[in-house]
C-alpha cells in the first residue's frame, strides 16, 4: 500500500521537515499564492496534525481561504 498524506494538493504546497526522514507526519503544508490560512490557524499546517486528524477534522480544518473571500464582508 502506497503512503499518501491526506491533503488538498490544489491549494497546499507541502515540504519535508528536516530531520524527520520518511516518518509519518514529517512535512508541513503551506497555502499556495493567492490563498491564506483561515483566521484560527497560526502558520503552516503540520503534517503530524493532518495525518492524525479524523475525517471530519480533515475535511473542515485544513482549508486555505482565497484572499479576496477572506476579507469580504
Amino acid at each position: 500500500m502506497k503512503y499518501e498524506p491526506m491533503m488538498d494538493v490544489v491549494l497546499l504546497q507541502c515540504e519535508p521537515l528536516y530531520g524527520w526522514g520518511f516518518r509519518r507526519g514529517g512535512y508541513i503544508c503551506m497555502c499556495k499564492p493567492g490563498y491564506r490560512y483561515p483566521p484560527w490557524q497560526y502558520g503552516p499546517f503540520l503534517g503530524i496534525e493532518i495525518d492524525s486528524a479524523t475525517e471530519e477534522e480533515y475535511r473542515n480544518g485544513f482549508d486555505c481561504v482565497p484572499v479576496e473571500r477572506m476579507y469580504s464582508t
